[in-house]
């Protein structure tokens, strides 16, 4: 349906309460809550890609279709066709998260080799690693070493977590370090910004019970900052019309 519609990963999410098409599709009528959140469809269709069933899916929806004349298959696929699973042409542009670890070494010191899955330590020490998992550096390694007052102060060891997206993190870190990638990121400012006035005005708690409820608390607030903008369009407009004349 997600790609039947045109729907971003939000809007599906959104839909879940707002559509009931959507709620009895997914048998989820009259549900105040989202059955699943956004990262747990984006982890979904990513663990679809990986095990190549995407494209199987497609296929198979594609059948029923056809099976069911319930409607047109060709439309179907095209639509589906113009709008994979896969959000790989989808490029985040935000910073990277800073990593801190006081005077010692930050993760950014370590060298992740992302083709052998290792990961290789200022020293030169090599281990291999997993995505989502935490590495330890043998403690009598680390005891020996001539750059332990630089990396550690545990007796175990250094240990370094690489996060699920770590990948994104390195490719956000070196975008963010090009003239391009600058660039791109000062076009979030007027986004931030207005999403800074709307939490302001909002404030951080929900007023109302029920997520349909302050939904259209957040729509109505975002409809109040939008006329803000306007009227100060307008104003700054007619003092320049005013200076010409």
């Amino acid at each position: 349906m997600q790609a039947y519609t045109g729907a971003s990963d939000a809007e599906a999410i959104e839909a879940l309460i707002m559509d009931r098409r959507w709620q009895l599709v997914l048998d989820c009528i009259d549900c105040e809550n989202t059955p699943f959140s956004q990262a747990t469809l984006v982890r979904f269709r990513t663990a679809l890609i990986i095990q190549g069933l995407d494209r199987r899916l497609i296929e198979r929806t594609v059948e029923l279709a056809e099976q069911t004349k319930g409607f047109g298959s060709r439309q179907l696929r095209a639509a589906l066709d113009s709008s994979p699973l896969w959000g790989a042409s989808l490029t985040v542009y935000c910073k990277a998260w800073q990593v801190r670890n006081g005077k010692l070494f930050t993760k950014t010191a370590f060298t992740l080799d992302w083709d052998n899955q290792t990961i290789c330590c200022p020293n030169q020490v090599t281990l291999p690693f997993a995505v989502g998992g935490k590495v330890q550096f043998p403690k009598h390694i680390c005891a020996s070493c001539p750059l332990r007052e630089s990396c550690t102060t545990s007796r175990t060891g250094r240990s370094v977590s690489i996060h699920p997206d770590e990948p994104l993190f390195q490719e956000l870190k070196q975008r963010q370090l090009t003239p391009a990638g600058r660039a791109k990121l000062r076009e979030r400012v007027a986004v931030e910004h207005s999403l800074s006035h709307i939490g302001r005005w909002q404030g951080d708690q929900a007023r109302y019970v029920g997520t349909r409820k302050n939904l259209f608390d957040l729509r109505r607030t975002a409809v109040v900052h939008n006329l803000h903008v306007l009227a100060k369009i307008f104003t700054n407009t007619t003092e320049q019309s005013c200076t010409l004349s």
